[in-house]
């Protein structure tokens, strides 16, 4: 089931709550959990200026506009990011049989955002996303000791060590960034 609420888009399916929301002038905030209600707290996240998003629904999902970023969600869940330009950033990575009209469909079942639970009624997310650009670069994650700036298809630790600092923040040579 998917919904506007005032200038959020909520999706829900398969005890799966996922809120997108603007976060200041070109910026988008995706949340996604299996609790019964989304976690209030907003983390490392200062509250931005109030941005209106231009948010549509029609057949096929929903699109949400803020500036010069655009979300599109299919009705089945799965997220697409475009830049001002109408040309697709990022893409969830998602193969599974949901949606047959999916060009990447697929028998695989490999979730867009899996959720492991953790004891005590938290969930480990894992969510994936795949460069639609085989050239792009993808930089940032803090202060690694390591040989290579490009971070594409890097394993990281995200924790602090003796002589590494984890700031979990990318940008990409395709204009967008990630925290």
């Amino acid at each position: 089931m998917m919904e506007i609420r005032g200038n959020q888009l909520l999706y829900t399916y398969n005890h799966e709550t996922l809120l997108v929301e603007p976060w200041g002038d070109n910026a988008l905030r995706i949340r996604a959990t299996k609790q019964a209600h989304l976690p209030q707290e907003d983390w490392a996240l200062t509250l931005p200026h109030s941005a209106q998003a231009q948010i549509t629904m029609d057949d096929n999902g929903a699109d949400l506009v803020n500036g010069k970023i655009r979300l599109h969600l299919t009705k089945r869940g799965k997220i697409t990011i475009y830049n001002q330009h109408g040309t697709a950033l990022l893409e969830e990575y998602c193969r599974n049989r949901r949606d047959l009209l999916d060009p990447k469909c697929s028998a695989i079942e490999v979730e867009a955002r899996e959720f492991e639970p953790i004891l005590g009624g938290d969930y480990y997310l894992t969510a994936r996303f795949e460069s639609l650009d085989p050239q792009e670069k993808l930089y940032g994650m803090g202060q690694y000791q390591q040989d290579f700036l490009n971070l594409k298809g890097a394993d990281l630790e995200l924790a602090h060590r003796n002589s590494q600092a984890s700031v979990p923040f990318l940008i990409s040579s395709r204009g967008y960034g990630l925290l």
